[in-house]
């Protein structure tokens, strides 16, 4: 498969839903992923776990994620993301969640190449669709491995990977090393996607030309601010980038992207997780205190649309 571009929506569970996605690929994303799939659960036909799987044709190519988990397990999800026709299965050896690392899943492979490398040969093996891999840069900073773990993957058949310059300790705190990913990317001859403190157009060129990595790989960066992008896109081309989204953009994709996310939740309410999609296209805003408060005073969907409205437009 070729991208016909650089840059990827990156994984996130509640976040990359199949609503989200479809805004980040109008908006430029060259490939979108879905929420991380707990591999039991998508073996089992587990009715929650496939509706995470749900996609559309408008957004390919598209890529169907899977925790890593039990081998077998993990096996058959892997055959079933494929039977429900995405064109990439990647596995997540990234997540560093206290539940998921306990039992041995997840960023916890990392702890064992010899594991890691079995199970990313045998998914590999029981599907015909590219498999890439999401990892990290090691286990903790006593064991950055990133580069062995890349090379036993590409020996593996993996297609393309995307490296969190973080370790599984670390998670989400204290600034991503890029030197990794630079070092990751010279150790392997297939694609590298870098991903880690990219929350602008030009984290993204920055990224780029200080790791040499293949494209980029965003997440918390475009909550909120999908713009990212269109913006990144017509900087990588050459071209002007488009200013900041003025507040009436912000709020016509803010609305879009509430009504598309009720209606794949099944339910239209003020639920602390649409309160927080709501608030995160208000972040970059001055009044954003004020927009917070109208937001949590809401007592129902259609009042907090209205509400919305108000305070966007000021």
């Amino acid at each position: 498969m070729h991208l016909k571009g650089r840059l990827v929506l990156a994984s996130m569970e509640e976040h990359t839903t199949l609503p989200f996605r479809l805004i980040a690929k109008e908006l430029g994303a060259n490939l979108v992923i879905t929420e991380m799939g707990q591999p039991d659960r998508i073996a089992k036909g587990d009715k929650m776990a496939l509706r995470m799987l749900a996609s559309n044709p408008s957004e390919r190519p598209v890529a169907g994620q899977v925790l890593g988990g039990e081998l077998s397990d993990t096996v058959e999800a892997a055959r079933v993301i494929e039977g429900r026709g995405f064109e990439i299965v990647d596995i997540n050896l990234s997540c560093p969640i206290r539940r998921v690392i306990g039992r041995g899943w997840g960023g916890a492979y990392l702890k064992d190449p010899r594991r890691t490398a079995e199970l990313l040969s045998r998914v590999v093996a029981a599907v015909r669709v590219p498999v890439t891999l999401k990892f990290r840069s090691g286990w903790d900073a006593g064991s950055i491995n990133a580069p062995e773990i890349a090379r036993l993957a590409e020996e593996a058949g993996i297609a393309g990977l995307i490296l969190h310059g973080r370790s599984v300790v670390q998670a989400y705190a204290g600034p991503a090393d890029w030197s990794i990913l630079r070092t990751t990317r010279e150790a392997v001859r297939i694609p590298l996607f870098g991903a880690g403190d990219i929350r602008t157009p030009q984290d993204v060129l920055r990224m780029l030309e200080e790791t040499g990595c293949d494209g980029v790989s965003i997440a918390r960066g475009c909550l909120g601010n999908p713009w990212i992008f269109s913006r990144a896109r017509s900087a990588l081309s050459g071209n002007p980038m488009p200013p900041p989204p003025t507040r009436e953009e912000r709020l016509r994709v803010l609305l879009r992207h509430l009504d598309g996310e009720t209606r794949f939740l099944g339910k239209r309410d003020v639920s602390t997780r649409i309160v927080r999609l709501a608030l995160y296209y208000a972040k970059d805003l001055p009044d954003f205190k004020e927009i917070k408060g109208v937001a949590h005073s809401a007592r129902n969907y259609d009042e907090l649309v209205r509400s919305l409205r108000v305070a966007f437009r000021g």
